[in-house]
C-alpha cells in the first residue's frame, strides 16, 4: 500500500511495513518524491526533512546529508556507518551524529545504518538530480543478542608450581630436551604404588631396589642410562636436594620420602642436557629428579 501524506516537516508513529512517499515543495519548485520503507519488525521513527538545495556535486549526481539521533534520549548517534551499498559510498557519523554521502547517481537507493547498539537499519531514499536529500533518522536503541561465550578449561595450575617455575620449565624442557614432567593428574591416571615406579616408566631409567626386612617398601636407587660413572641421580624435594648422586650413604630412599598421593608434580632430567641451573652443580651430570608435594 502507498499513501500520499500531507504533513509538516516530520512524520511519526506510522505503522510498520507501510510504504511512504514524501513530497517537499516551496512556492516555486516541487522536489522529486522520496520513498521510504520501514523495517520489517519493531517500533521505529524516521523524522525526515527533505529540501532541494543547490548542488555542489557533478551534474547528474546527487547527495544525501543527514543526522542520526537516538529516539529515546535525543542524543546523536556517534560512529555509526551509513552507506549506500549499490553505489559503494559510505561514511561514519560525526560527534554530532551528522553524515554526508556524495557522488550518488540520481534515482532510488537503499540507505543502510549500522551500529553495535542499534543493529542494522535500512530505508529507501530517492535522490533528485543535482540536489541533496536531507534526512534525519531517529532510531531507538535495542539490545544486541550475542552468541554465548564458550569457556573450555584446558588445565589448572597449582600455585606452588606456578611460583617455582614448574610450568615454564615444562614448556621449554619438553620441547628441547629429554626431560619428562608429570602432573598430579598424570600420577592419578598411572596410579603407581610407589613414586619410583612412575619415574621408572621413562625410557633409559633403571630402578635398583633392595629388600629390607624392617621396611614395608623397597629401598630403590634411580639410575639413568648415559650417565657415565653415576651410581645414582640427584633427588630434590620442593627445591631442596635430599639425595646426592655421589653420596648415597645415610640417604633416605626416594620411596620413603613421599607417597604418590602426596605428590603434586615430578620433573625428571635423565642427564645434564636441558638440566636447569638450579638443579645442576658439580653432580648435575647424573641428571636429577625433582619432586613437588601438595
Amino acid at each position: 500500500m502507498r499513501r500520499r501524506i500531507r504533513s509538516g516537516p516530520s512524520l511519526a508513529w506510522v505503522p510498520y511495513a507501510t510504504a511512504i512517499t514524501i513530497l517537499a515543495a516551496n512556492r516555486s519548485a516541487l522536489a522529486e518524491p522520496i520513498h521510504l520503507e520501514l523495517p520489517e519488525a519493531g517500533r521505529y521513527e524516521f523524522d525526515l526533512t527533505v529540501t532541494t538545495i543547490a548542488s555542489t556535486v557533478t551534474t547528474g549526481t546527487g547527495a544525501i546529508t543527514g543526522t542520526a539521533i537516538d529516539l529515546d534520549t535525543g542524543e546523536p548517534i556517534v560512529g555509526a556507518r551509513v552507506s549506500v551499498p549499490d553505489a559503494g559510498v559510505d561514511a561514519l557519523t560525526s560527534e554530532k551524529g551528522t553524515f554526508r554521502l556524495e557522488g550518488l547517481p540520481t534515482g532510488e537507493h537503499g540507505i543502510v545504518l549500522e551500529h553495535i547498539a542499534y543493529g542494522e537499519r535500512q530505508a529507501s531514499v530517492q535522490i533528485p538530480p543535482e540536489a541533496t536529500a536531507v534526512v534525519r533518522l531517529r532510531i531507538p536503541a535495542r539490545a544486541i543478542e550475542l552468541a554465548p561465550l564458550e569457556v573450555v578449561v584446558e588445565a589448572t595450575h597449582t600455585h606452588l608450581l606456578e611460583t617455582r617455575g614448574f610450568y615454564e620449565r615444562r614448556e621449554v624442557g619438553e620441547a628441547v630436551s629429554r626431560a619428562r614432567f608429570f602432573t598430579e593428574e598424570d600420577i592419578q591416571r598411572r596410579s603407581p604404588r610407589l613414586i619410583s615406579h612412575m619415574i621408572a616408566d621413562i625410557p633409559g631409567a633403571r630402578l635398583d631396589c633392595s629388600r629390607n626386612a624392617g621396611l614395608r617398601s623397597r629401598n630403590c636407587v634411580l639410575r639413568f642410562a648415559g650417565g657415565p660413572g653415576c651410581a645414582s641421580t640427584n633427588v630434590y624435594l620442593n627445591g631442596i636436594r635430599v639425595i646426592r648422586s655421589d653420596n648415597q650413604q645415610g640417604a633416605t630412599p626416594i620411596d620413603q620420602l613421599v607417597q604418590p598421593s602426596e605428590v603434586a608434580a615430578v620433573e625428571v632430567y635423565p642427564s645434564a642436557a636441558g638440566l636447569p641451573a638450579e638443579f645442576g652443580g658439580s653432580t648435575g651430570q647424573c641428571g636429577a629428579v625433582v619432586i613437588w608435594t601438595k
